[in-house]
């Protein structure tokens, strides 16, 4: 049996949603959707280990640039 585990950038999720969608997304939800459609496209059996949640600043380099700097 496979083992899965899914990495959720949070931030980048929310403000997808947020632009787009116009709604907050339920992320139980959302990681069953992601095994489900992993699943379906290989035969062997797929078990889910995890999924991460993580949230955190966009990188920037030292000096930021003025684009870094916006975002």
């Amino acid at each position: 049996m496979a083992q899965l585990a899914i990495f959720i950038d949070g931030g980048y999720v929310a403000k997808i949603a947020e632009q787009h969608l116009g709604f907050w997304i339920d992320y139980e939800k959302l990681s069953d959707a992601v095994r489900e459609r992993i699943a379906r496209s290989t035969q062997e059996p797929l078990d889910l280990l995890r999924t991460y949640f993580y949230d955190c600043l966009p990188y920037q380099s030292n000096p930021p640039s003025a684009d870094e700097r916006d975002r």
